[in-house]
């Protein structure tokens, strides 16, 4: 079996609680470019019809969060997946800074 490339930063759980979210105005914050190799996905499952069928989004944007130095995918997994499958390997998302909101 032929090793699998993983284009970003690798997979891991949240290490901070997802609440705090709720109150964010992600529509706010500009989106600005991220490579794909600086993001952790934290979603270890894919749906197939998620990533190749008909997709419905509120957000073009992915949603990342920035928690100590380091970038957290909270929305968008299977539209950056099916972007590196693609040979994309930046993008641009909405960077939410844990920091900001928890001072």
């Amino acid at each position: 079996m032929s090793e699998f490339y993983l284009p970003f930063a690798g997979i891991t759980k949240r290490p901070y609680d997802q609440d705090w979210l709720s109150n964010v105005d992600r529509y706010s914050i500009d989106p600005t470019m991220v490579q794909f190799k600086d993001v952790w996905l934290t979603q270890e499952h894919l749906n197939i019809v998620g990533i190749f069928g008909r997709r419905y989004s509120v957000d073009a944007f992915p949603h990342v969060v920035r928690y100590r130095e380091h970038l957290y995918l909270e929305d968008g997994t299977h539209r950056l997946v099916l972007s590196a499958l693609e040979g994309i390997h930046e993008a641009p998302m909405r960077v939410i800074d844990w920091q900001t909101y928890h001072g």
